[in-house]
């Protein structure tokens, strides 16, 4: 399901148009993004928790020069399901 899709649904399952459900999803969504950017974790009881997690420096091949490269640590976005969420889906 897609983002359009998904507003459409909401929509109809709760009476709203399709661009108050649109508004209110992008701020969520802009919200999350935000606060996970500040280090914040957002913890949605019963569905997520999006934070950032730290990978590592690695030292990785260069094929083509037969060197290593060394790609410095660095935070990526991080999303961990919550176990209802999990076991529903099974």
């Amino acid at each position: 399901m897609r983002k359009r899709e998904l507003i459409k649904e909401v929509a109809k399952d709760t009476g709203y148009q399709e661009y108050v459900i649109k508004t209110i999803l992008d701020s969520t969504i802009n919200e999350i993004k935000e606060a996970v950017a500040n280090n914040n974790p957002v913890t949605i009881n019963g569905f997520a928790t999006f934070s950032l997690k730290l990978r590592n420096a690695a030292r990785r091949a260069d094929l083509i020069r037969r060197t290593y490269i060394i790609v410095p640590a660095r935070k990526v976005p991080h999303v961990k399901l919550s176990r209802q969420w999990f076991n529903a889906t099974k």
